[in-house]
């Protein structure tokens, strides 16, 4: 009788174990989930267009544009990296995004801060982005 209640016992703590890891497993996973279709909804996407530069979100969350950038793989080596300031910061209140006309107008520099050329056509822009809910001082409604 007594090995019978341990065994009891000792499957009731295993099920009550069991159930504690899924729940652990089934949490983190719709968190990392939520984080994979945050990250997929708010990426801004940098797309050449002629001279010019179309950048949007699928996201209609509001994001500012101050530098556009060549840079990590996408540059391919050392050299061909550069980054070029916008004159004045552009900002998207929605999913439609913005358009820069003209990058060749743009003053861009190489790693070193030297004037560099515009980027090849092929080559992957970025651009670096501020967004409002990631600033550390916001006004309130």
């Amino acid at each position: 009788m007594d090995i019978e209640r341990e065994l009891r016992k000792l499957r009731r703590i295993a099920t009550i174990q069991g159930v504690g890891i899924l729940l652990f497993v089934v949490w983190h996973g719709l968190t990392w989930l939520e984080a994979q279709i945050d990250e997929n909804m708010t990426r801004i996407t940098v797309a050449r267009d002629g001279n010019g530069v179309a950048l949007w979100t699928l996201s209609d969350r509001p994001f500012i544009i101050t530098h556009l950038a060549v840079s990590g793989m996408d540059a391919g080596s050392e050299e061909a990296k550069r980054i070029a300031a916008l004159p004045i910061p552009m900002a998207s209140i929605d999913s439609s995004g913005l358009q820069i006309e003209d990058i060749t107008n743009l003053d861009w520099r190489n790693i070193r801060g030297e004037p560099a050329s515009v980027p090849d056509r092929p080559t992957r822009l970025g651009a670096l982005v501020l967004r409002p809910e990631w600033a550390v001082f916001r006004s309130e409604p």
